[in-house]
């Protein structure tokens, strides 16, 4: 029933609906963008490591994947799943990429619609993810921080 609502601003003001369309938008792909660029964190300083295989006997950057130890939880070490880009340069490259492009896309969409701008046709969508942002962080920083303790790891044995 909302989204029918919302997209009933449209019949009102192009302007209100573009504002809201901008802030989906940002938000969508700064989402995409912390993965990504912790992503491209992890594969700039190696710390991900490389499953085990017969090729791999005598490389100490790999973990062997049939052992029992927990990885890929907090304070655990990080390892490749069975799906990914090469984790060599290829990989690196697409990860900066993408980065790129979310950072072009997060700073165009939040752009007036047309010139000249006017308070009438202003994009305020930065206005409202700037006001979720410090708001966000001012949270964190008062009542958040330290709270979070993270997933419960059981192990079979």
């Amino acid at each position: 029933m909302i989204n029918v609502l919302l997209s009933l601003i449209i019949l009102g003001s192009s302007t209100a609906f573009n504002n809201l369309v901008s802030i989906g938008v940002v938000g969508l792909f700064a989402s995409y963008f912390v993965a990504a660029s912790l992503l491209l964190y992890r594969r700039t300083t190696g710390g991900i490591k490389h499953f085990k295989d017969d090729a791999d006997d005598d490389n100490p950057d790999v973990v062997d994947g049939s052992s029992s130890a927990v990885v890929n939880t907090v304070g655990a070490q990080k390892i490749w799943g069975p799906w990914r880009i090469t984790p060599g340069i290829l990989g690196t490259a697409v990860n900066a990429y993408a980065c790129a492009y979310m950072v072009l896309i997060i700073f165009f969409v939040l752009w007036p619609p047309e010139r000249p701008v006017t308070a009438e046709n202003m994009n305020y969508g930065v206005v409202v993810v700037g006001g979720v942002v410090l708001l966000s962080t001012g949270w964190y920083f008062v009542g958040a921080r330290g709270t979070y303790n993270g997933p419960i790891v059981e192990v079979g044995r």
